[in-house]
């Protein structure tokens, strides 16, 4: 992004811009339907895949149709530490928010364990977090800004983000899960409190992907974000697959990505620089042949 023209509102329609929104609410549509129709286990498993297609799809999209590298999306190491650092301080602020209004809504204080069930949940987490930001910042913004300009596209992708919460709406997935909550979601506030607050966490998100033209900003507050809940909701009920197959199929989705991430990468290396070639010396030129002049005499003559 680094370079293009900043265009505040545009409106260039091309039918590559609606593949994020019509994507977007596919993954809350299945969601939704799936609370309502399978078992808890179910809906994490589809809840994984989903995430899991988030970033292969935009992903395949980049690289067979565009032909375009990582950067395209984001994933790159262009300006990392400010990347990072934005991140970092920002999924504090949204995990210590979380934690305090956890904290105030009567909820307990729970310290989790290092065991195999919180290395998957962890594990899901950056899936989950992964396929967000690959969908919600990358593709809108790569994909929507040509099409509708900066603003439209910043207010259209956080709609679009906050609208994960809808999947509650009449649920009855009990426990609350904390892999289907977006980044910035408060427990103990209202339904529509969230919605705003996850709305304003996403704008500050697509912003900062703007800025830094980084994915690793919002990839990093997005699982600092959802960790924090952690603490302040068991874990240990959200684990209803057997630890050794969620992690098997965890590890395989993440492994299937990571591989097609490292191949695009490569298929993208530039060729190596020829050996610069000395010139060859540019050819001396040829002295002229001197001309005795009507004035000068001659060698060896007799003066007339």
């Amino acid at each position: 992004m680094k370079g293009e023209h900043l265009r505040w509102f545009a409106w260039q329609p091309i039918w590559e811009a609606w593949f994020p929104p019509l994507f977007a609410l596919l993954v809350i549509g299945g969601i939704w339907l799936g609370g309502r129709r399978l078992a808890l286990a179910e809906v994490q498993a589809l809840f994984w895949l989903i995430a899991a297609l988030c970033i292969l799809l935009p992903g395949l999209h980049a690289w067979w149709v565009k032909r375009r590298p990582p950067d395209f999306l984001g994933i790159t190491e262009q300006n990392w530490p400010q990347a990072l650092g934005a991140g970092l301080v920002l999924g504090i602020l949204l995990g210590a928010a979380q934690v305090y209004y956890g904290l105030f809504a009567r909820h307990e204080l729970f310290i989790p364990a290092l065991n195999l069930e919180l290395v998957v949940i962890t594990l899901a987490v950056l899936l989950v977090a992964a396929g967000e930001e690959m969908l919600f910042r990358a593709w809108f913004q790569r994909l929507c800004e040509p099409a509708w300009g900066l603003v439209p596209t910043f207010f259209l992708a956080s709609a679009a983000y906050a609208a994960l919460l809808l999947v509650f709406w009449g649920s009855q997935l009990t426990p609350l899960p904390i892999l289907y909550l977006p980044a910035g979601h408060v427990p103990g506030l209202s339904f529509f409190t969230n919605l705003g607050i996850v709305f304003c966490a996403a704008l500050m998100l697509n912003v900062l992907y703007r800025v830094t033209h980084s994915l690793w900003t919002s990839m990093l507050a997005n699982v600092l974000s959802r960790l924090a809940l952690l603490f302040v909701w068991p874990y240990q009920t959200l684990v209803v697959v057997p630890p050794a197959l969620m992690a098997a199929a965890v590890g395989a989705l993440w492994a299937v990505a990571i591989i097609f991430l490292m191949r695009w990468r490569a298929s993208f290396a530039p060729p190596p620089a020829p050996a610069p070639t000395l010139a060859p010396p540019p050819p001396k030129p040829m002295p002229s042949p001197r001309r005795p002049t009507a004035t000068q005499r001659p060698r060896g003559g007799k003066r007339k």
